[in-house]
């Protein structure tokens, strides 16, 4: 979870920063919506009270909470088997790849 935790928060870096640069060129695009697959990432991003598990998570990758909080991005759970970033990052079998192609 920590490891998704810390993508979903440079994600929302990400988010923020292509809002901003809308912002200028006034289009309005709030709030982003990211996509995530890991419940556990999820949960430590949605629930401001510090866990004994997320003590060791530098407080730089806490981002996604005050990004949450502001309603700058929301974060939507998405399962695994139609997660279409999958194409690029895991191996997959036949049925599954042409499934999400």
């Amino acid at each position: 979870s920590e490891a998704e935790y810390i993508a979903l928060s440079m994600a929302a870096q990400e988010a923020t920063w292509m809002q901003k640069l809308l912002d200028d060129l006034h289009v309005c695009a709030r709030p982003v919506k990211i996509m995530e697959d890991n419940q556990g990432a999820i949960a430590i991003a949605k629930n401001p009270v510090a866990h004994a598990r997320t003590k060791h998570i530098d407080i730089r990758f806490h981002y996604v909470r005050q990004a949450v909080e502001e309603g700058n991005i929301e974060i939507e759970y998405c399962p695994t088997e139609v997660m279409i970033a999958d194409l690029l990052t895991k191996p997959l079998s036949k049925e599954h790849f042409e499934r999400l192609r």
